[in-house]
């Protein structure tokens, strides 16, 4: 797994930069049905993402914590489900409490962006079964979570605030009814009615090996009527592969690859009906850069991301097209001051 892992990131790597092969590169301009479909590619790459797994803590720190520049909106609402699942929901009690104590310390940073002087609860107390009830903010899902423990399962309900006035969703966990004996095996059902995910939902089987190796499939259903199914395994150092298959309602379809390292980056490769081949080299930071060619004008394109997910689209003539917050509202030709910069166009020198 690990030499097809460097196999991969280093497609595309080459494919994000570096020396070209001579082949000409066009520079026409884009016409309005590139435009839409780059940027449907991308919401749908930032959305897969979610579900991939490979993120870390840290990550997700950043990408859902209290906005500390100015201009971010904050509550961007991007649910790493995966990650959630893969570090939170499908461990042991005892590996799952440290990483709710270590959450709820880091709510106090969100309790504070409020105004508010009071600090957040302490962690969970594991027990052979798990623990007791509890509430926290969880930065993979960017929202509150409510965790109710039952023999053998957990539900996570979902808020957009503490006050629990506004829903976000539902998550539910079968857990091993003996967490001495492995491999152990976790199933989950989930749905999101608020963030990128809005609309969505799924379901997803964990298996978690005694060296700290496992693996995942899942299936999700998007609310255009789309739907993904994808597989990985990681490494007992937290390395990971992974593939998916994404199909449209109306028959359109795309196929991915990816590699990541224990520290979140990585890379993916997507290859679609439309022509589309888009390649995502992702930076541990959370920010990261694609190129995407294919048959229509104005490709290939050039997108770069900062970590807060502010997006740059420059295509083949050098003009650019802008999204705030992981690319999930509509854009346009001016970033805002501070806002990452435009990606150089893609020559036949520079591919």
């Amino acid at each position: 797994m690990l030499i097809f892992a460097v196999a991969v990131v280093a497609l595309l790597l080459a494919g994000c930069g570096g020396s070209g092969s001579g082949r000409t590169v066009s520079k026409s301009a884009p016409n309005a049905a590139t435009r839409t479909q780059v940027q449907s590619l991308h919401q749908n790459a930032t959305r897969r993402a979610e579900l991939a797994g490979f993120q870390t803590e840290s990550t997700a720190l950043v990408r859902n914590g209290p906005a500390t520049r100015p201009g971010v909106p904050k509550g961007n609402g991007a649910p790493l489900v995966g990650a959630f699942l893969r570090h939170v929901a499908c461990v042991p009690p005892a590996r799952q409490a440290a990483s709710l104590a270590s959450f709820a310390a880091l709510s106090r940073l969100v309790i504070a962006d409020t105004g508010r002087e009071d600090g957040a609860s302490p962690g969970p107390s594991p027990g052979p079964d798990g623990f007791e009830d509890f509430f926290y903010y969880d930065f993979f899902l960017g929202l509150w979570v409510e965790i109710t423990n039952e023999p053998g399962k957990q539900t996570y309900s979902l808020f957009v605030d503490e006050g629990k006035t506004r829903t976000a969703g539902r998550i539910v966990t079968t857990h091993p009814t003996d967490y001495s004996i492995y491999p152990q095996t976790y199933e989950s059902s989930y749905s999101f009615t608020e963030g990128t995910l809005a609309g969505t939902g799924g379901r997803s089987l964990n298996v978690l090996n005694a060296d700290g190796s496992g693996r995942s499939d899942y299936e999700h259903r998007f609310s255009d009527g789309s739907k993904e199914s994808g597989v990985s395994s990681w490494t007992g150092n937290g390395d990971s592969t992974g593939k998916s298959r994404w199909d449209s309602a109306d028959g359109n379809w795309s196929e991915s690859v990816s590699s990541w390292r224990a520290d979140g980056s990585g890379g993916t490769r997507f290859t679609g009906s439309d022509g589309y081949t888009a390649e995502y080299l992702y930076h541990a930071d959370g920010s990261g850069r694609a190129r995407i060619t294919g048959p229509d004008p104005g490709l290939p394109v050039t997108i770069v991301w900062d970590i807060y997910g502010n997006t740059t689209v420059t295509y083949a003539d050098g003009s650019v097209d802008y999204f705030p917050g992981w690319g999930q509202s509509g854009g346009g030709d001016t970033p805002p001051p501070g806002a990452v910069e435009p990606a150089e166009p893609v020559t036949s020198e520079r591919r």
